[in-house]
């Protein structure tokens, strides 16, 4: 079976449209190169009017030239605005940043002051001063009146507490 057949038979195996070629020898050939094919660009002749008419047409315009740099002056109008407010929020933020740290500190000194006020108080130095310096005594249980206040709410003493204790009303 020659090379021919071969070709054939595997154009018919694959369902290809192969070229019959016959090769000889083990080197394959080098295909030709085919030269470019560069259309000559054919010119219409234009008339004068459609000419005129493209020229106008893509000149800019007054009305044209005004909408554009009102365009431009506002979008650098709105770029300053917003460079302007965004540093404003950045310093307000800084300057949050700050109170907000002086608030803890002042918390801070508030919190410590409390705990040594709190320290130095001693409940029996003060049982002490008002019974020895001061002449306080404790209340006997007929010094002790009870009030029964039927709102349970607070209340002002305007006048003598009966001895009884209830309340008038």
């Amino acid at each position: 079976m020659d090379r021919y057949q071969e070709t054939e038979r595997s154009r018919r195996a694959y369902g290809r449209r192969t070229a019959y070629e016959y090769l000889q020898g083990s080197a394959v050939r080098q295909a030709e190169a085919e030269p470019e094919y560069e259309p000559k660009p054919h010119h219409r002749r234009v008339s004068r009017q459609v000419h005129n008419n493209r020229v106008k047409e893509a000149a800019l315009t007054r009305g044209y030239m005004i909408f554009m740099s009102a365009a431009a002056v506002m979008t650098v109008a709105i770029c300053i605005l917003y460079l302007s407010l965004q540093a404003s929020i950045t310093s307000q933020t800084g300057r949050i940043a700050d109170l907000q740290a002086q608030l803890t500190e002042a918390t801070e000194a508030n919190d410590a002051r409390y705990n040594n006020i709190n320290d130095s108080v001693s409940l029996s130095e003060i049982k002490d001063v008002a019974v020895n310096q001061l002449g306080m005594i404790y209340a006997t249980p007929d010094q002790i009146i009870t009030y029964s206040n039927p709102d349970n709410d607070y209340i002002k003493q305007y006048d003598e507490i009966p001895a009884s204790g209830d309340s008038q009303k």
